[in-house]
């Protein structure tokens, strides 16, 4: 006790004693947190005296050691987000592993080579011959529109608007409700006088043009024959400032694709049961009769193929062989749903009086663009998949019926799952993969 009386506390034991009550073991070992400052402060004040030096000094000491409990725990974050980072490329790099494992019978042999070999993925695909991953892309909606010709309608001009008109019609429809068409056209059509401002109109909404040739459907035409009809066509076209790439309507017992080649064509759509004709017996389907197709009229239906070879194009520069793949064909088969008129597409039988344009020809085309798009994203093809399909040009689809078809599949569009392209796009995007 001093002179005034007071008891004279010892600072230091007292200090010593607080921390001990306050201190926290912490989860990783040696961390220790201590109380309030504040009371340490208050503590501080309290005592006063010779030993407040020393709780000062201890004050600081505090200070500084939680300051490095801080700098400690933002490392120890940093080194959690770096250890998450990769996992994740772990988890990436085993998932390409059993990818590659998929392709070796010998799941065994395959694992002691990647034991004994330290590379990545990139050089084992090289060193294995292995093709690298698809990347899914949208699959491809392309409408053919087959303006056929009126008869006389390229000598008479009210003939030939009224058919403009309809044509008309049918692209500013397609083109508001997001709908890229490809308008082939007639001989009867492409030499009117007024199809060059026609033309220009529909280039101008983002439409295609290209050629309907309607040829090739009597008898056993020859080379030279099928050539020299199919180069007019061409021409026709291409007087209106267009150099086409897609013809339509060629189906023949004769040679058609090597004819299409020579008339500088690079694609067909619009695959019906008469192509068959051409093929070499040993090429022709199981069960398949010549005889039952003896023409175009009567044999106008969708060739029996499955939903892989409907939705993938292949190449060919065969008529006798046309359903085999040539990996350098000089010609593009795009086969879809292309055989059928959209408008016949809910028809189980036609009838002699023709199909009619129908709500349930919307459902089918929406039901069946979605087979596509589905089909298109199970499949490791690059090719695939291409929905194509056509609509007859003739006679003026119902007001609607062409914004109400293409609103039943803008959900896949919008939600970037397919895409619509014209037939130029096409062979561009499909010549790069390849390249690629």
């Amino acid at each position: 006790m001093g002179a005034t009386g007071l008891v004279r506390i010892d600072v230091t034991d007292k200090f010593s004693a607080f921390v001990k009550d306050h201190e926290v073991e912490g989860q990783n070992g040696g961390v220790r947190f201590f109380g309030s400052l504040l009371s340490v402060a208050i503590l501080a004040i309290a005592c006063g005296g010779d030993g407040s030096q020393d709780l000062a000094t201890q004050l600081a000491a505090a200070n500084q050691e939680i300051a490095e409990i801080a700098d400690a725990k933002d490392a120890l974050a940093a080194s959690n987000d770096d250890l998450e980072r990769k996992i994740a490329q772990l988890k990436a790099s085993l998932e390409d592993k059993d990818r590659l494992i998929e392709l070796f019978d010998d799941e065994a042999g395959f694992l002691e080579l990647l034991n004994e070999q330290d590379m990545g993925i990139d050089e084992l695909r090289d060193r294995l011959d292995v093709p690298p991953q698809v990347t899914q892309e949208a699959t491809i909606f392309t409408m053919s529109v087959h303006v056929e010709g009126w008869t006389g309608e390229n000598r008479n001009p009210e003939k030939f608007d009224r058919h403009a008109e309809i044509i008309l019609a049918v692209a500013h429809e397609a083109s508001q409700a997001g709908g890229i068409f490809s308008f082939e056209l007639s001989s009867e059509f492409a030499t009117s006088f007024g199809a060059k401002d026609v033309v220009d109109q529909l280039l101008a909404l983002g439409h295609a043009i290209e050629a309907h040739a309607d040829v090739g459907g009597v008898g056993t035409p020859s080379l030279e024959e099928l050539t020299r009809q199919l180069a007019v066509k061409f021409k026709q076209v291409q007087s209106l400032g267009v150099t086409p790439v897609l013809v339509s309507g060629i189906c023949s017992r004769g040679p058609f694709v090597e004819a299409a080649i020579s008339a500088d064509f690079l694609i067909t759509t619009g695959v019906v049961e008469y192509c068959l004709t051409s093929l070499d017996a040993t090429h022709q389907p199981d069960g398949w009769n010549i005889g039952d197709c003896p023409s175009p009229a009567q044999c106008h239906g969708r060739p029996e193929f499955s939903l892989s070879q409907r939705a993938t194009p292949w190449r060919t520069s065969s008529s006798s062989s046309w359903i085999v793949p040539e990996l350098d064909g000089d010609f593009l088969i795009i086969v879809g749903e292309s055989g059928t008129t959209v408008k016949c597409l809910a028809e189980d039988e036609v009838g002699s009086g023709g199909c009619r344009y129908s709500n349930k020809d919307i459902n089918e085309y929406a039901r069946l663009a979605e087979s596509y798009v589905l089909h298109d994203e199970q499949s490791n093809d690059g090719r695939c998949c291409i929905f194509s399909t056509t609509i007859s040009v003739g006679e003026s689809p119902p007001e609607g019926f062409i914004s109400e078809l293409i609103n039943s599949v803008s959900f896949l569009v919008d939600e970037g799952r397919a895409e619509w392209r014209t037939p130029h796009q096409i062979y561009l995007k499909l010549v790069e993969d390849a390249e690629n």
